[in-house]
C-alpha cells in the first residue's frame, strides 16, 4: 500500500451523516471526541461503534486500542455513506474493507458464506463465539475478549439499542465482533468477524434473542487481521480529522 494513495483516499472520502452521539459508560463524559478516547489505559475496554462490537485486551498500548476503534469507525462511516447495507450489502463491505485496508490492516477478500449451526435453537452471540473460535485458531485470547464483550453489552441496555438500531430491521441484521489484542511485537491483531442474517419471523433483535434453526439463514465471513502501525501513523491525523468534521459518531464504551 503506497502511503501517498492512503493519504490521497483519505482526502477525498465523505462520511455519511449520524445520530447525536450516545456515550453511556459511566466514566464517559459527554465531551468525548472519538471512539478511541473510550479507551481506559492498562485494562480490558470495549465499545459499541454502529454495528460493530469491538473488545481490546489490556494487552494493547493506549495508542494501538484507539487506533483500532477510530479504524473501525471510519470504515463504518465511510461504507454507511457509499450503500445501504440491507439492500446492497456486497458494495457496502466492498467500502468498509477498501477503507480499513487503506487505513493499514491487512484485509483480504471478503468471503462470505452461508453459515449452518448445529444447534436447533441458538443467539447470535453464541453464533459469533463459534465463528471466532474457528477463525482463531486456538488463539483463545480472541474468543474470552469476545466473550467478555458480549456479557458487557448484555447488561448495558443504552449501548444495546445502538447495536441494534444500526444493524437491523424486522427482517434482517448485520454485526460484526472484533476481538482484538496485541503481538509480542506491538502490532494490534484482531479476528474480523462479519455476521448478516435474512428473519424468517419478525423480530428486530439480533444478539441475545434465541432464534430457532429454521428463523433464519446466516451469512459469515471471519478473518485474522493485523494493522500496518507504521503507516497507519502517517495517516492518523487525517483520519481523526475526517471523524472530528463528520456528524458525531455513533459509539458507546461498555465495561468489561
Amino acid at each position: 500500500m503506497l502511503q501517498s494513495e492512503a493519504i490521497d483516499y483519505f482526502s477525498q472520502v465523505s462520511l455519511a451523516p449520524t445520530p447525536r452521539r450516545m456515550a453511556f459508560n459511566s466514566q464517559v463524559s459527554a465531551s468525548t471526541g472519538l471512539p478511541g478516547d473510550l479507551v481506559t489505559a492498562g485494562k480490558n475496554n470495549g465499545a459499541v461503534i454502529g454495528d460493530a462490537v469491538v473488545g481490546l485486551t489490556d494487552r494493547l498500548s493506549e495508542q494501538n486500542a484507539k487506533d483500532v476503534m477510530n479504524c473501525v469507525s471510519i470504515a463504518q462511516q465511510v461504507a454507511n455513506k457509499e450503500a445501504n447495507k440491507e439492500t446492497q450489502l456486497g458494495k457496502w463491505f466492498d467500502a468498509y474493507f477498501k477503507t480499513l485496508r487503506m487505513a493499514g490492516w491487512n484485509t483480504r477478500n471478503y468471503a462470505r458464506q452461508q453459515y449452518s449451526p448445529s444447534a436447533r435453537s441458538f443467539s447470535m452471540d453464541q453464533i459469533a463465539l463459534e465463528i471466532i473460535q474457528a477463525a482463531s485458531q486456538g488463539q483463545w485470547a480472541f474468543v474470552e475478549m469476545a466473550r467478555q464483550a458480549f456479557g458487557a453489552l448484555e447488561d448495558n441496555e443504552k449501548a444495546l439499542s445502538i447495536l441494534e438500531n444500526n444493524s437491523a430491521s424486522e427482517t434482517y441484521a448485520t454485526f460484526q465482533t472484533l476481538p482484538c489484542t496485541e503481538t509480542g511485537s506491538g502490532i494490534p491483531a484482531m479476528i474480523m468477524t462479519c455476521i448478516d442474517f435474512k428473519k424468517h419471523v419478525r423480530q428486530r433483535k439480533v444478539l441475545f434473542f434465541r432464534f430457532n434453526k429454521s428463523d433464519v439463514t446466516i451469512y459469515r465471513a471471519a478473518t485474522q487481521v493485523e494493522l500496518n502501525v507504521h503507516h497507519y501513523s502517517k495517516i492518523r491525523n487525517q483520519i481523526e480529522d475526517l471523524l472530528h468534521k463528520g456528524a458525531e459518531d455513533f459509539f458507546a464504551g461498555i465495561e468489561l
